[in-house]
């Protein structure tokens, strides 16, 4: 398993946590664009995760780890290796946000903020699941 100096733990907390905010915020601008149906919440969940994950890798890159990944047999591995486990993230989201938000009758308790309740309820289902994947 890597190990993370301590300038790098606290980096990972803090963009993690600005790339958290950014990501929920993008799923509620997205929800603003149309009815809010089963489809629509679906695919914005998606859109958003997706626009997370893209931020998350660029920002980890450059602040976390400080680095300019080489163009080598090894960096293709990682990258391949991070695209599957973000895909795999993506639709993992996606099934918990639609169970989530729908299995628990969400709209019921918490009509104003269901969609982004089961967003951050998923994501954060999600990361518990990939992150030791992610990092070993």
């Amino acid at each position: 398993m890597k190990h993370l100096s301590l300038h790098q733990f606290g980096g990972y907390f803090m963009v993690g946590g600005f790339v958290g905010v950014v990501t929920v915020i993008t799923r509620e601008l997205l929800a603003l664009l149309a009815r809010d149906t089963a489809v629509f919440y679906l695919i914005s969940v998606m859109l958003a995760y997706a626009f997370g994950i893209g931020l998350s890798y660029t920002l980890h890159k450059k602040i976390t780890f400080n680095t300019v990944l080489a163009e080598n047999e090894e960096s293709h591995f990682n990258f391949y290796r991070f695209t599957l486990v973000a895909l795999t993230g993506l639709l993992l989201t996606g099934l918990f946000a639609m169970l989530f938000r729908y299995g628990l009758y969400l709209d019921r308790w918490l009509p104003h903020y269901a969609g982004m309740s089961a967003f951050i309820m998923a994501s954060i289902t999600t990361s518990i699941i990939t992150y030791p994947v992610s990092y070993t």
